[in-house]
């Protein structure tokens, strides 16, 4: 059975920092607030392959679809300084499915290594936003 795919949803691209700037002695090891960086981080591809890649990997789940199950999950994660994707966590109403939750963090955390932030010419690590939305 044909699952129906999410529609993302991006204010503005839908990328916003929550991280609060932290200096460590090597900027390759700290992690810096997206509003400091000199390069924000980006998906390899810009926003239209992101969300290529979002709606190929993410499977609305049976039991929601069923329920008519509509959520926005925002993301938060961590680009690091090597790209990698980590920490994904919803910062979101608690309450919302699990099965939506655990279907956006499964599809965040499977996302190909990012450009990572750079600040005063390293790359850094920078948290960011990306809010997810189910809808039927």
């Amino acid at each position: 059975m044909k699952f129906f795919k999410y529609v993302l949803a991006l204010a503005a691209f839908g990328l916003i920092s929550t991280s609060s700037s932290l200096q460590a002695q090597s900027t390759s090891a700290a992690l810096v607030d997206v509003k400091m960086v000199d390069k924000t981080p980006s998906f390899p591809g810009g926003k239209e392959a992101m969300t290529d890649f979002i709606t190929k990997a993410l499977v609305y789940p049976e039991a929601c679809r069923k329920n008519k199950t509509e959520a926005i999950i925002p993301v938060e994660f961590t680009v690091q300084a090597d790209g990698r994707i980590t920490d994904a966590k919803n910062i979101g109403d608690p309450e919302v499915d699990n099965r939506l939750i655990g279907e956006a963090l499964k599809v965040v955390l499977a996302m190909p290594s990012w450009n990572p932030a750079e600040y005063k010419g390293g790359k850094v690590a920078c948290k960011m936003v990306l809010p997810i939305q189910f809808k039927l």
